[in-house]
């Protein structure tokens, strides 16, 4: 799957902006938009015009957003191919009420409390917390403190990332005979596929570069009224 994830790689990279939340802005254009009328969630995007390689047209490609951080055990981990059994997201919902339940999540956090790295990731989720604020979006299911700090805290220190498969993953995992979940796209730092299939395969508090798209959206059959919850849905994670 090498091959396979140096090419979306690419693909990403010459398509979409990458946005390293951590050092810069968003593109001024960015807001949160409905792509797809059938589709549970908004896509945080830019007003640009791209082309990708195969010479189809974006009017408002997404953002794709670029953190460094380290997994963390707490406040919940649930990102092996077992899946999220315990918290689902709108997203989740969804697939269950199609007789599915497909879904991983967890926290990341900064590589140390002090220094540069921990300042450049404390900025980049101050970004995301703004983008939210602006938009009216709950979002403690995206940021939140450290364990024991109270939610009131305004400076966040982890980031929650979900994966769930999508409809060509599902498909490729039928025709392969494989779980859906075996696809999460976890690579090392030569892009082979690095899945964590237990607990003990996770290097918890080791670097790691994640690459995601902001989303937001409400729960299944909630009031249409009620506010979004805003959340990040992984593209890729390294290992580095």
């Amino acid at each position: 799957m090498q091959s396979d994830n140096a090419n979306c790689r690419r693909f990403h990279e010459e398509t979409f902006t990458i946005w390293k939340a951590g050092l810069t802005d968003p593109p001024s254009t960015a807001k949160f938009i409905t792509c797809v009328d059938a589709q549970p969630a908004r896509l945080y995007c830019e007003h640009r015009p791209s082309v990708d390689s195969k010479g189809v047209s974006f009017d408002k490609p997404a953002i794709i957003v670029e953190l460094t951080g380290s997994l963390r055990r707490e406040p919940g981990f649930y990102f092996t191919t077992d899946g999220d059994k315990h918290e689902p997201g709108f997203e989740v919902e969804a697939r269950e009420e199609a007789g599915h339940r497909w879904h991983t999540s967890c926290w990341l956090g900064p590589l140390a409390e002090k220094g540069l790295e921990a300042s450049v990731w404390r900025q980049g989720l101050r970004r995301l917390l703004a983008i939210g604020t602006k938009d009216g979006c709950i979002t403690s299911e995206l940021v939140q403190p450290e364990p024991g700090q109270p939610r009131t805290v305004t400076d966040p220190d982890l980031l929650q990332i979900y994966w769930s498969p999508s409809s060509i993953v599902q498909a490729a995992a039928k025709g392969s005979c494989k779980s859906p979940m075996s696809y999460m796209p976890v690579y090392d730092m030569d892009d082979n596929h690095r899945p964590f299939k237990r607990l003990k395969d996770v290097p918890f508090g080791s670097r790691v570069r994640v690459r995601m798209q902001l989303v937001s959206g409400r729960p299944v059959g909630s009031d249409e009224t009620g506010r979004e919850i805003m959340a990040a849905s992984l593209l890729s994670m390294h290992l580095l």
